[in-house]
């Protein structure tokens, strides 16, 4: 039995679908190495951008922070105290007839009194003798700094 012979040229077009074949199968690979290369890149420079903008927000809020601290700073309080600042009372202090803060007792200057800001200063002293956890409006001769050494 004889085997047929392909057509003249036919292993020929054969290789040469099979070569362009490789070659568009090449290329799409390119391509889409390219494209995956580019995404890559675009998200790269996505976090870069969202760094950058958290950083600004940051800044921001370390600014807005300084800036209240700054103001925190010009409130003016009676006796020249600060806010934060730690006193200690002279002598006890009685709210409406009770004593409420012992003479000794430390506390932290909250700020100016709200109803009287030119005379009276809020302090927060631990361990009222009431019980309340409450500041106190004091005159500025009721306390006195608390240096730090002590």
């Amino acid at each position: 039995e004889e085997e047929e012979d392909a057509p003249a040229g036919t292993d020929q077009t054969q290789k040469g679908l099979d070569s362009k074949w490789v070659d568009l199968q090449e290329q799409f690979l390119g391509n889409l190495r390219n494209k995956v290369a580019n995404e890559k890149e675009k998200q790269k420079e996505r976090e870069k951008a969202a760094e950058k903008a958290k950083k600004a927000r940051k800044e921001k809020e370390k600014e807005k922070e300084r800036e209240k601290e700054k103001a925190e700073a010009q409130v003016k309080i009676a006796g020249g105290f600060s806010v934060a600042q730690k006193v200690r009372s002279i002598s006890d202090i009685a709210v409406k007839g009770q004593i409420v803060v012992r003479r000794g007792m430390e506390g932290t200057v909250q700020g100016p009194s709200i109803r009287h800001p030119q005379e009276r200063v809020t302090v927060y002293f631990v361990g009222r003798t009431d019980g309340k956890f409450r500041s106190v409006n004091v005159m500025p001769r009721e306390i006195e700094a608390v240096d730090e050494g002590e």
